[in-house]
């Protein structure tokens, strides 16, 4: 995304519904897969333990395992809870514990969704509210403290420009592809 503005990627009729959820879960795996060492590799606060990317691939691998088996439900509340209790409980270190709060707080707003008007799916409103609700989670996780520069930095950024692009009518698409 570009500063102030939104810009579209990939399929704008793509919608976040249940196996889309489930399939970036899958690819968040693989990319983490390719990444792992270069993640490593980063000075990641409050200790750079060089073993980021591999709690966030445990934590993620866990996270899918569980959410496989509610895919074919077709409820997407029911794979982003299935996402964030794998995560919970799987998680590892630091990262892996932040990282099952972003998903949380996912969970958490889809299924404060259900039963409005289409709960099978996750519009960029919903989206950013998910993001934002789980910036709250892990500053809570961290004892309320708020370090700049951090990944909470980079998530609230990205919660503030899907929201952004949630309010100007933007496309779920910019947020997931």
């Amino acid at each position: 995304m570009a500063a102030g503005r939104c810009v579209q990627v990939g399929n704008p009729d793509r919608r976040l519904d249940a196996a889309t959820l489930r399939d970036w879960a899958h690819t968040a795996v693989g990319d983490l897969i390719t990444h792992t060492d270069e993640i490593n590799q980063l000075n990641v606060f409050p200790v750079a333990d060089s073993d980021t990317g591999t709690n966030m691939l445990f934590t993620m691998r866990s996270a899918l395992a569980e959410a496989n088996t509610e895919a074919a439900s077709g409820e997407v509340a029911r794979v982003a809870a299935a996402l964030s209790s794998g995560a919970l409980h799987g998680a590892r270190g630091n990262s892996g514990v932040i990282l099952s709060q972003i998903l949380r707080g996912l969970a958490d707003v889809t299924a404060a969704e259900e039963g409005t008007a289409d709960p099978t799916v996750v519009d960029a409103a919903l989206l950013g509210a998910g993001l934002r609700h789980g910036v709250e989670l892990v500053i809570t996780s961290m004892g309320g403290r708020e370090v700049p520069g951090t990944i909470v930095s980079v998530l609230q950024a990205a919660a503030a420009a899907v929201e952004q692009c949630a309010a100007r009518g933007g496309a779920l698409a910019v947020a997931v592809t």
